[in-house]
């Protein structure tokens, strides 16, 4: 949204939850009237904002240490929705059940709503389709494969569509954004290597990882290096981080990264492990990462994890251009 706004002449400033590529920042500035925020549900910090439009991109168990269950998540969110603006332009994900008054407009990749995407077509560049906003459609493309991307493109357009925003402007915004860092973000490759760094750190993110590099590469050997985020996420998502990362041709777990918790009691990277039904997983130590990595080999290497996984990756570089 905030790569739309800033080609159209409309962005004030736009907070993004990470760096772009397009502006090297996660602060965006220009002339205009709007102000474009990624709000987090993360401490009930979104309850703060009351805004003039939303997008309500997903809905899922997260931050338990938070909420403790989803029921209470969910009513964080409608309690959001409910201080929104009079008249507030509200968009949600179809796959999104909220029970909200208000009237609000939905969107998808893969189902009709008001807004969707048809005609969706892959290369090894691009993700090409044609973009539906209620009254006009028009082919176009961005830059990165996947559903989520498309989905996440298709809710930008649909706002700007919502704020009045020219055609021309839409179009441009989602063809020129290159996305951002730590978001399926390719670090290196030479002719036998390939290594991304992806800030993935639930379960259905890592799902979606798999997904969209799977897309890139269909022959491809990919391997994902994991670091769990919290004890508190590990204990509570094993199972399903299990799932997800069994999907990948070989799976190394490493250490997990605390942030803001203290160890607790059963709670280890060896939880995932033994939940990931695939015979090609392994642990690895994070201080023994790169020299694992550099001696095994790899072709396509997925650094993942929202702690300081990504920090082994410039070392891994400068050891493979050695060797």
């Amino acid at each position: 949204m905030t790569q739309i706004l800033k080609i159209s002449g409309n962005l004030k400033a736009g907070f993004v939850g990470g760096i772009t590529k397009n502006y090297n920042s996660n602060l965006v500035l220009g002339d205009g009237n709007y102000l474009a925020i990624e709000a987090d549900e993360y401490d009930r910090a979104f309850l703060l904002f009351h805004p003039d439009y939303v997008v309500v991109t997903s809905l899922e168990a997260d931050h338990l240490d938070i909420y403790q269950n989803l029921d209470n998540l969910r009513k964080a969110f409608v309690e959001f929705i409910n201080g929104t603006k009079q008249n507030a332009k509200i968009l949600v994900n179809a796959k999104v059940k909220l029970d909200i008054n208000q009237k609000f407009y939905t969107y998808s990749a893969s189902e009709k709503a008001d807004f969707y995407a048809t005609n969706i077509k892959h290369n090894s560049e691009k993700q090409h389709f044609t973009l539906h906003l209620r009254d006009t459609s028009f082919d176009t493309y961005i830059n990165f494969p996947g559903t989520a991307y498309l989905e996440n493109a298709i809710a930008a357009a649909s706002l700007a569509y919502l704020a009045n925003i020219d055609l021309k402007h839409i179009k441009q915004g989602l063809e020129t954004y290159n996305g951002t860092a730590r978001r399926f973000d390719l670090r290196y490759k030479d002719s036998t290597h390939y290594i991304y760094d992806d800030y993935a750190h639930h379960p259905t993110e890592i799902a979606a990882l798999y997904e969209s590099a799977r897309l890139f590469y269909p022959q491809k050997e990919l391997t994902i290096v994991f670091q769990p985020h919290l004890y508190s996420r590990t204990r509570d998502f094993a199972k399903e981080f299990g799932k997800a990362l069994a999907k990948f041709d070989k799976i190394i777990v490493t250490d997990i990264y605390p942030a803001r918790e203290k160890p607790i009691e059963g709670v280890s990277a060896e939880l995932i492990l033994e939940n990931i039904q695939n015979p090609d997983k392994v642990y690895i130590s994070f201080d023994k990462l790169t020299n694992y990595l550099v001696n095994k080999g790899f072709e396509v290497l997925l650094v993942v994890g929202a702690g300081n996984i990504n920090t082994i990756i410039p070392q891994l570089i400068k050891q493979i251009k050695r060797s």
